[in-house]
């Protein structure tokens, strides 16, 4: 019935198990199909940022932690007050550090179809957080602080990571296409680190006991 299909294993999972692959998929488009240079990376882990801030800010509003909705509200505005300062934070210094990429060999050319790989990013982003926090349950046992927490430590390590490509990596790359391998390296590591954190939410939520149901 479709009334059950959240109940099926694959929705189950804190955080869509799918979307480090998916996000994978649209920056390789990018690079190989669209021949994008690797500023075209940097511009979508800029989207990203911003993409990871909203929905960790939503699904944090929306934790119930197992209790009414009007028990958590100042704490709740507590964390959003340091989630909006802190996720401004991040994406300002996101785009500070990684204007390099953009500033020297004209890496940032020929960006065709960023607006279409944009928009699929921000559709993947919130099929996630339908498909794995409302629709499986997940939000009725969310710990506020675990649902802001950890996205923004992914932030963080993401971060260090496009700083060492924009900062380091290409601007000593020979040519064009031996950038476009590097960026597709990095884009490698960070399918890694993406799925680091997607398993590490859920061993979070394996020690609290929580189902997301």
């Amino acid at each position: 019935m479709p009334a059950n299909i959240f109940e099926k294993p694959v929705f189950q999972t804190p955080r869509p198990w799918w979307l480090p692959i998916y996000t994978l998929a649209v920056a390789l488009i990018g690079l190989f199909f669209l021949q994008w240079p690797p500023a075209g990376v940097v511009y979508l882990f800029w989207w990203e940022a911003i993409l990871i801030v909203a929905t960790a800010l939503i699904r944090m509003l929306f934790a119930l932690q197992g209790r009414p909705f009007g028990d958590l509200l100042w704490r709740k505005a507590g964390l959003l007050v340091f989630g909006l300062v802190m996720g401004c934070a991040f994406i300002l210094l996101t785009v500070t550090f990684t204007l390099k990429g953009f500033s020297e060999g004209n890496y940032a050319a020929g960006l065709g179809g960023v607006a279409g790989q944009s928009r699929m990013l921000m559709l993947g982003y919130g099929a996630g957080l339908l498909l794995h926090y409302f629709g499986n349950g997940r939000f009725k046992t969310a710990d506020p602080m675990e649902e802001l927490g950890l996205p923004f430590a992914q932030l963080l390590v993401l971060l260090a990571l496009l700083m060492a490509l924009t900062q380091h990596l290409i601007p000593r790359t020979g040519d064009a296409q031996e950038a476009r391998l590097v960026g597709a390296a990095v884009v490698g590591v960070k399918f890694v680190i993406d799925m680091f954190f997607a398993r590490t939410w859920r061993f979070f939520q394996e020690a609290g006991g929580g189902k997301g149901t």
